[in-house]
């Protein structure tokens, strides 16, 4: 590679780290997130939660299926992204690009059968450089494989930070620990025992009426789902487990790196597993869209913005041309800027400047999509990108090379934005894009 074209790619890589993407199908005047899940089911309220929040958005058609077996690699990737690493996970695509030694290998593959071009090679990877999973014996990770319940309890346990007091419990202390909840302890292995133990005694996992764990019994989409929402309000967001992770730091102190894990439980025998799907569909096919017209001037910014940020509504309005000139590429329907989303955009870059943060939880107004129906904001999709960027075209860049920022760009369900660049931040500007569909 030559010395220029280094440059540009670092520099873009620089723009991505840094950019944040965020999307979901949302339904709040409903009781059910997905069709498949009654108010009734069992857990209906973790899964609700967890769609919300913008970590599922299910396996398309607006389902869930919850009681489905769920794959080692979809169980990394809803952990990853329930720990708030999403942007993380998406951001190893990018510096792989500079590990790549020219023969064909990928220097980031971690696992044999984990190629680059599979949708969950940047989760698998990203979990295995955070310990936790460390892949079958034989270089394998299996993400097709079914995860068993004692998979979900270890690394459910590792994704907490909790690793090194799960190895630090004696086979001793978890054999007579365990024996005392469970009648089928002695069936869970000597990997999974401390890690079982400290997941019940701490509230994520539990076992069945009739005093058994189950550790070889498949673990369901439900089953993961109640887990990692238990996880989530164990546990803050803010504090994944520590590693070798690109992107922003934590905002708050993160537990010490976990040990280096030995190689996951064998799978339970039985029938073979489903097909891994992506949990992040593409969106359907649309009509040719109409022509994309002038976009209408941004809503004037306020006289004193608060705490002294400077607005820049000639780059709102640039990036809104931007946005709907690669829908267009797409044959999409343009979208129409909405000044309510407008004004929260421009909310949530400020918070972000002043109080000198880059997420989408913020500690003023909590999620994007809290913030939407605080502030009286109707939709049935909803979405938002932030970036922090030199540069619009570095930020728009960034955005589009991201497969989740790009997909919020070029989602055929949504019909409104609104937009808010503010001065400041880790570089020039901040850039909020937030997306609801009606």
């Amino acid at each position: 590679m030559s010395p220029s074209r280094r440059s540009r790619v670092q520099a873009a890589i620089l723009a991505v780290l840094i950019v944040t993407g965020l999307g979901l199908t949302a339904h709040p005047a409903r009781a059910e997130a997905f069709a498949d899940v009654p108010g009734s089911h069992w857990a209906a309220g973790s899964i609700e939660a967890l769609q919300l929040s913008g970590v599922l958005v299910g396996t398309g058609g607006g389902l869930f299926e919850p009681d489905r077996p769920i794959t080692r690699a979809e169980l990394v990737t809803l952990l990853l992204r329930g720990r708030g690493l999403e942007s993380q996970a998406q951001a190893l695509v990018y510096a792989a690009d500079l590990q790549s030694d020219g023969t064909g290998h990928e220097a980031g593959s971690a696992f044999t059968d984990v190629p680059r071009e599979a949708w969950f090679w940047p989760y698998v990877t990203l979990a295995y450089r955070l310990g936790i999973t460390n892949g079958r014996e034989d270089g394998r990770f299996d993400p097709d494989g079914q995860a068993t319940r004692e998979e979900l309890a270890l690394f459910s346990v590792r994704a907490a930070g909790w690793a090194g007091e799960a190895d630090r419990i004696t086979s001793s202390e978890a054999a007579a620990g365990l024996e005392a909840m469970y009648s089928d302890w002695s069936g869970i292995s000597g990997v999974g025992r401390g890690s079982v133990l400290l997941a019940t005694q701490r509230g994520l996992v539990d076992g069945f009426p009739d005093g058994t764990y189950g550790p070889r019994r498949v673990s369901t989409r439900a089953e993961a789902a109640a887990v990692i929402e238990r996880l989530r309000r164990i546990v803050p967001v803010a504090n994944p487990p520590s590693g070798s992770v690109p992107g922003p730091s934590p905002a708050t102190p993160t537990p010490p790196s976990p040990v280096t894990p030995p190689s996951d439980p064998d799978p339970a025998s039985g029938p073979a597993s489903d097909p891994a799907r992506d949990p992040t569909p593409p969106p359907p096919s649309t009509p040719a869209p109409d022509p994309v017209p002038e976009p209408p001037p941004p809503p004037a910014p306020d006289p004193e913005p608060s705490g002294g940020v400077v607005y820049r509504p000639d780059l709102e309005s640039q990036m809104l041309a931007l946005v709907n000139a690669e829908r267009a590429k797409a044959g999409l329907h343009p979208l129409a800027l909405d000044p309510d989303l407008a004004k929260l955009a421009r909310l949530k870059s400020a918070d972000m400047v002043t109080l000198d943060y880059f997420s989408h939880t913020s500690p003023t107004y909590g999620s994007p999509f809290e913030m939407m129906r605080a502030a009286g904001v109707s939709y049935t999709y909803a979405g938002e990108n932030l970036a922090s960027a030199s540069s619009l075209a570095l930020a728009h860049e960034g955005l589009m090379q991201s497969p989740g920022h790009r997909a919020n760009i070029l989602r055929a369900e949504f019909t409104h934005i609104g937009i808010g660049v503010a001065e400041g931040g880790g570089f020039a500007y901040v850039f909020t894009q937030m997306f609801v569909g009606r």
